[in-house]
């Protein structure tokens, strides 16, 4: 066989193989399949989804930049994810989370004033903290199988989930659940927590413990401080955004977010 022929041949071949080993990548990227490399393995891949309030954080994956929200990261290889989200003038935020293949995750973050903003309440606003106030009375309606120094117990905006807390613990109850499975504590510290209730959004835990307002998610992350406060009460109305306190004689307002 000729060698201008032979030459010819060997060019091709490896034309071909190197189309049949693109498409074939392509095919598998395309299945939602990735080469994982430190296994040496083909595995499914999975999807992280991260949306902010406010938009434009900076989103960390395993302490490396990636983007700004909103944002979504795919053909990601299963194993645990370290994600950090930060913006300038709030609090970081911060979850390790375990995707599975196929799996698709989605965060929904809140960030919160690093140094929130304080302000006199209004005469409308105080007017409508003592009207809440008038409204609490004893409510005998609660599960009978709670814990006998449960406080401060609330139903979530569904009916679904009831927070209290129980000296130094924060739980939620499930009342659908099965009886064994109905508690589930948030978080648990080293002091007594002296008031709890939900942030209108119900997805995050209002609390106070040695005089510190602080936040934390039903997870049990991101338990951020907001402000120290002289009286161990808080009280909110309609808006997730602000909180309000007493400080001395006047009711303050805390811009939280």
């Amino acid at each position: 066989m000729p060698k201008k022929l032979l030459i010819h041949l060997f060019v091709w071949f490896w034309v071909i193989l190197s189309f049949t080993v693109i498409a074939l990548f392509l095919i598998i990227v395309a299945s939602g399949y990735s080469f994982n490399y430190k296994a040496k393995t083909i595995e499914k891949t999975g999807m992280i989804i991260i949306n902010s309030d406010p938009k434009e954080a900076s989103v960390y994956l395993n302490n490396t930049f990636k983007a700004k929200t909103n944002v979504k990261f795919s053909y990601l290889v299963p194993g645990l994810y370290d994600i950090r989200v930060e913006k300038e003038g709030y609090q970081t935020w911060e979850k390790t989370k375990k995707l599975s293949g196929g799996q698709a995750i989605k965060e929904i973050v809140t960030l919160f004033y690093s140094e929130p903003k304080a302000s006199e309440a209004t005469a409308n606003e105080i007017d409508q903290i003592a009207k809440k106030d008038s409204a609490l009375v004893a409510n005998n309606n609660f599960p009978q199988d709670l814990p006998q120094n449960a406080k401060d117990s609330s139903f979530s905006k569904n009916k679904k989930a009831l927070l209290y807390r129980s000296d130094n613990e924060i739980w939620l109850y499930y009342p659908d659940r099965p009886e064994k499975d109905r508690n589930e504590i948030v978080a648990r510290f080293s002091k007594n927590i002296t008031k709890v209730g939900f942030l209108p959004d119900y997805e995050h835990i209002i609390f106070i413990i040695d005089k510190e307002l602080r936040i934390i998610e039903f997870d049990g992350t991101n338990n951020l401080k907001l402000a120290n406060l002289k009286e161990d009460n808080f009280w909110i109305l309609d808006s997730d955004r602000e909180i309000f306190y007493k400080d001395n004689e006047k009711i303050m307002k805390l811009k939280v977010r």
